[in-house]
């Protein structure tokens, strides 16, 4: 493998973790350094998504009111042709609510399958599609949160 194909795949690598770290951080703005402005993401909660103000909107109004996740990301698989690439990276994503009653939890392990393109930026995710293989504890904490987080808000 030549030096450019290792550099892609290490920027591709640095790409996804900014993912998670812009997730977990609640910093919607980088974000934007992680998808194309047409991009494509299905995120298991929350349904599909067309177009990087509706990933940020889609990705905010679902962590936002949690009140800790950390998503972690292994097993990278990244394959370059040119000016596209293609990514599988295995996923578990812990999503942590404080409840009155049930589980105050929730885990995710999947994968994300990425198709990404060279920009002027750098690399970005134009599709990146979540597949969930299994969750463990309550699901009904990303509804549960939007619910507290309304009820707060004032009139």
């Amino acid at each position: 493998m030549d030096l450019k194909t290792l550099s892609d795949r290490m920027e591709i690598i640095d790409l996804h973790i900014r993912h998670g770290r812009s997730l977990d951080t609640k910093d919607w703005s980088l974000i934007r350094t992680v998808f194309t402005e047409d991009a494509y993401g299905d995120f298991w909660v929350g349904g599909q998504h067309h177009g990087i103000e509706a990933i940020i909107h889609a990705s905010r109004s679902t962590m936002e009111n949690l009140d800790a996740t950390q998503h972690l990301l292994s097993n990278h698989e990244v394959n370059v042709t040119g000016n596209t690439a293609t990514a599988r990276v295995d996923l578990l994503a812990g999503h942590f609510l404080r409840t009155d009653g049930g589980d105050s939890h929730c885990s995710v392990h999947g994968y994300y399958s990425d198709e990404l393109v060279r920009t002027d930026e750098g690399w970005r995710i134009s599709r990146r599609e979540l597949t969930v293989t299994w969750s463990e504890g309550n699901v009904g904490i990303f509804q549960a949160g939007t619910a507290a987080r309304l009820r707060e808000s004032p009139s």
